[in-house]
């Protein structure tokens, strides 16, 4: 992809991994950290692709002792999580439903992966902008 579409593409991805990004970064600094019970194990066929991939639905208590059910996405990295495995997590005292598997790779992966896809969007832009100044000066 290039021109204008390479620039917003690379824009709107740059911009969905700065905000995951102070998500997962609000939730690294501010974040309560316990440990989840792992009450249930859901898995799904991958679509256009071999493989499963696995939701975790965790239990655990908050600060004030209340109790949480929540529910991960889904993701081949939980494949091997059975019912009754213990887990680090690290969720927003305000929102506990608001919560994140203790990990560099569930905290930082996405916003990491997005902001790389829009430089390299950005870079197809820019790229071609120079391709095509320097094609008529080459011409004449």
């Amino acid at each position: 992809m290039r021109g204008p579409w390479a620039l917003a593409a690379g824009a709107i991805c740059i911009g969905i991994g700065v905000y995951q990004g102070l998500v997962s970064s609000t939730l690294a600094t501010r974040g309560v950290e316990t440990e989840a019970s792992v009450v249930d194990v859901d898995s799904r066929l991958r679509r256009n692709s071999f493989g499963r991939t696995y939701r975790l639905t965790l239990q655990f208590e908050d600060q004030s002792g209340s109790a949480w059910r929540e529910r991960t996405g889904y993701s081949s990295r939980y494949d091997g999580h059975e019912i009754g495995d213990r887990v680090a997590i690290l969720y927003n005292p305000g929102n506990p439903s608001e919560f994140a598997l203790d990990s560099w790779y569930e905290l930082w992966a996405w916003p990491a992966g997005f902001a790389a896809l829009g430089i390299l969007g950005c870079s197809a832009f820019l790229s071609g902008r120079g391709a095509r100044r320097r094609a008529p000066a080459a011409g004449a």
